[in-house]
């Protein structure tokens, strides 16, 4: 299993670009699809993205630094697309609609943790 830490994103006009810790490997990046899934690490303050292959399921993590970021991408719902490689991209599909999902979720639900969950309220309460 990979983990890729996002450590940039960049608004291109027509997408946001995730640019994690490390340059997958160019089998990994040909091979891998979308698994149209969103996570929490609650602990960890972090939501995660998960990518499939054969091998099985890889972490897109983006952690409470990114968040304003996230929230710009979500607000404007603009594609989140994650550089693989130097050309190789792909698209985190799903991305905000199970955003919607956990923020609905998150808000209220002890489950996740006070603290997470205050800071998720904070990142992103609606103006």
């Amino acid at each position: 299993m990979h983990k890729v830490h996002i450590i940039e994103m960049q608004d291109t006009g027509a997408d946001w670009l995730a640019k994690g810790h490390e340059r997958l490997p160019i089998e990994f990046a040909k091979e891998v699809i979308p698994g149209n899934r969103l996570l929490v690490d609650s602990d960890g303050f972090a939501f995660v993205y998960i990518l499939e292959d054969d091998t099985g399921f890889h972490h897109i993590i983006f952690h409470q630094e990114l968040w304003l970021d996230v929230r710009r991408a979500y607000e404007a719902k603009k594609p989140i697309v994650l550089e693989l490689q130097e050309n190789v991209k792909i698209e985190l599909t799903q991305f905000h609609e199970e955003f919607d999902f956990l923020l609905e979720n998150i808000e209220g639900n002890g489950n996740y943790g006070a603290e997470f969950e205050q800071a998720v309220s904070l990142a992103f309460k609606k103006n």
